[in-house]
């Protein structure tokens, strides 16, 4: 990801001036990283052409950010879905090296590990 662009704005002469840090894509303007680097997931991040995300694990739920007595934690639900196209990127296999992305959820066993392993071993064997 691009470097930044931070400027100091200074609106009141007596105020200290603010720090504010700018998408070198848009323009748009943010009061700090963490705001900027989710704009630039959700806004700006691509994936390959014809690539497809791998599908989620929670289907219809429970999803992580989901606590119990019906309220949400949104933060957590805000960074998942910005970083949606990294939790959720679909293998790349080469003959020299590959990436296996298998997203798991908070109740993962053995077997779901064993059956994980035993596909990309399947995968491999035919390349």
């Amino acid at each position: 990801m691009e470097q930044p662009a931070v400027k100091k704005t200074r609106t009141n002469p007596s105020k200290p001036a603010v720090q504010r840090v700018h998408c070198r894509r848009c323009n748009e303007s943010f009061t700090n990283k963490r705001d900027l680097y989710l704009h630039g997931m959700q806004r700006h991040y691509q994936i390959g052409q014809g690539t497809q995300l791998l599908a989620s694990p929670y289907g219809q739920g429970p999803y992580p950010w989901e606590i119990e007595g019906g309220e949400n934690d949104l933060a957590l639900k805000e960074v998942y879905e910005a970083n949606a196209p990294l939790i959720l990127e679909n293998h790349r296999e080469d003959h020299i090296h590959s990436v296996y992305n298998i997203p798991l959820t908070n109740d993962v066993d053995m077997h779901q590990l064993m059956l994980a392993a035993d596909s990309i071993y399947q995968r491999h064997t035919r390349l």
